[in-house]
Parts: C-alpha cells; structure tokens; sequence
C-alpha cells in the first residue's frame, strides 16, 4: 500500500502551443485575391499575410520562415518581365522562397510562376480560354474533372521532373513537382471576384450568362478548392 510519503511525485511538461503555419499569398492587385483557396487554407490552420503587389517592386519581405507560398492570377505575363521590374522583384521572390523551404500552391498566372521557376516555360496561347470547364485527369482523387473556371491567354510547359496531373487541349492545367502543385485554372474562384472581373471579359463572352454559371457553381466549386487544398496538404511530404 502506498503512503503518502512514498507516492512518486508526477512532474507535468508543459509543451508550448504549435507555432501556427505561415502562408504568404501573392496577390497581383486587389482584384485577384486568393478567394476560396485562402479560406481553405486558413480552415487548415495558416495564418496568411497577403501582398498586394500593384506593380510595386518593393513590397516582398525576406523569404523566411515561409511555410506556405499562394500565387494568385493577374492579367500580366510573365514573357513580359524584362519590361516591369516589378515581375523581377515577384519572380525573384518566389524562387527565393523555394529554395528556402516554402511550399507553392499557384493558380493560373501562379501556375505558370512555379513552372518558369522550376525551368518550364511560359507563352501565349493561340486564343483565350474562358469559362467552367472540365479536364482530362490522372487521378480524379488527386485533381477531380471539374468543373474549373478558367480565364487565361497564356500557358505552361512542364518544368523538368514534374508530373501531370490534369490536362485538356489548351495545354496542361495542373502539376506537382516535389511539394508544390502548379494549375493553369483558378480553384479561387468566387462569384464576387468575377463580379469584379466581368467588365474585362471580351464582348464575344456573354457576362450574364457566366456570372449565373458561376452563381450556380458556387458551392460545388467552394467544395472542390477545399479538397483540392486538403490533397495538396496531405501529400506535402512528397518529395
């Protein structure tokens, strides 16, 4: 029988909290926010600090302590870089950023970044592809046929070592290489971002109709950037 004198004493440890997970995403300006693919990412547990770059060539911070690097669409071009410093500034930041550690989830002009930072390449496709579409996949549990809206006149090429995920005539639309994944489509999408966006859209789309699609899209298009996040997250040890 135990005595109180000859209880063994227990000694608690106290660990501290998990440091949260540190996302940055790269917005080209106000008008192309990372929309559901920053909601799922925060549901993951990051915490997100955005940069609005507005063709301002000093607003990148030192690329450390970066867990996570989220690259949103733009209407710029990456063949065009020579010509704005602002896209030096912001290419040169992302390929930092990997060699640092950081993860890339890119989505359309973000997609094109990682694969040109990888060694791809990036150019004009011969006409402009817009609207929810599906696409040819690998692996449906990886990167599900769709719908994905697209709204692109550029295209990738695979970056050496890659592999294809998901593809349709226009070229390929999505990759891993290592722990990043690259999308030509936008995942983000929110009805209220194409709201924003409509006013751009060439005269030979009907608005109307794609800003109903996208109504309509709404929720399955939030669910399947949530678990597009979701299989990006638990394969982040895939090398």
């Amino acid at each position: 029988m135990l005595t109180p004198a000859t209880v063994p004493t227990v000694h608690i440890r106290r660990y501290p909290p998990p440091m949260p997970k540190r996302a940055v995403v790269i917005e080209s300006d106000e008008m192309c926010p990372a929309g559901f693919v920053a909601e799922a990412a925060t549901n993951s547990g990051y915490t997100l600090d955005r940069i609005v770059v507005n063709a301002t060539p000093d607003v990148f911070p030192q690329p450390e302590d970066i867990d996570l690097l989220i690259i949103t669409g733009s209407e710029e071009h990456w063949y065009e870089i020579d010509e704005y410093p602002h896209l030096d500034a912001e290419f040169t930041f992302i390929r930092s950023a990997i060699v640092m550690g950081a993860r890339v989830f890119g989505m359309c002009f973000g997609g094109q970044a990682l694969a040109l930072a990888l060694g791809g390449t990036v150019s004009a496709n011969r006409i402009a592809e817009i609207g929810w579409v599906s696409v040819e996949t690998n692996d449906p549990d990886l990167v599900p046929p769709g719908p994905w809206f697209e709204w692109h006149e550029d295209g990738f090429t695979l970056p050496p070592g890659a592999e294809l995920l998901a593809w349709n005539d226009f070229g390929p639309q999505a990759f891993f290489h290592g722990p990043h994944l690259g999308l030509q489509f936008h995942p983000e999408l929110t009805p209220e971002m194409l709201a924003g966006w409509a006013p751009d859209l060439p005269t030979d789309v009907d608005a109307a109709a794609l800003m109903q699609e996208t109504a309509s899209e709404a929720d399955g298009a939030k669910n399947r950037a949530f678990a597009l996040f979701k299989m990006f997250e638990s394969l982040q040890g895939t090398t």
